[in-house]
């Protein structure tokens, strides 16, 4: 089986759900955590979504 490779930031870098062999930190380049993604998820509605943070594109 080819090894499998999960970037992961937020809560999967404390509570990440499965069993890992090798950890490496890493930068992401041209990318910043930002309130920019909608969930009914945990917060907000259906109506009123909530916003929690994602990856998002960005220069700098």
């Amino acid at each position: 089986m080819a090894p499998l490779w999960v970037f992961g930031y937020g809560s999967l870098l404390w509570d990440p759900g499965f069993a890992w062999s090798t950890r490496h930190k890493a930068r992401l380049h041209g990318f910043r955590r930002s309130f920019c993604m909608r969930s009914i998820h945990h917060r907000g509605t259906e109506a009123e979504p909530g916003l929690v943070l994602a990856l998002d594109a960005h220069e700098g």
